[in-house]
Order: C-alpha cells, then structure tokens, then sequence
C-alpha cells in the first residue's frame, strides 16, 4: 500500500492529471477542492465564535472574560 499524502499534497497531485481521472476519483478530487476553497471561512468562522471581537464584546459584562484571563495569568 502507498503511504498516504497529506490532504493538499494528494489535491494538488491530482490537479495536475484532472483530464485522466475516473468518476470515482473525479469525486474525490472535487470534494477536495470544496474542501481546500472553503477551509479558511471554516477556521474563522470558529475563531469568531471562540473569541470577542470589537469593542462591544470585550467591553460587555463589565469586561469579565479580560478579568478571567488576567485571573489565569497570575
């Protein structure tokens, strides 16, 4: 068995053969594609939501998640 590419190792070897693929294979390329032009939305979206952004969420309930940081910190 071939060892394994990483996911954008094995995208970009593919991209290169796109006209000699099968249906099967085309498959996969096309949802590694997906999966590479959406990748970036994905982790900021997440970061978003795992962290304040603007004044108004870091100033909201009297600035408790700073004081819970600086609370860790100490």
């Amino acid at each position: 068995m071939a060892p394994q590419l990483p996911l954008t190792s094995s995208f970009k070897a593919m991209e290169a053969h796109i006209t000699q693929l099968g249906v099967e294979d085309l498959k996969l390329y096309k949802a590694m594609r997906r999966w590479h032009n959406e990748i970036g939305d994905m982790l900021d979206y997440v970061n978003g939501s795992l962290s304040p952004r603007g004044f108004d969420e870091i100033v909201k309930d009297d600035f408790a998640a700073l004081r819970q940081m600086l609370q860790r910190h100490r």
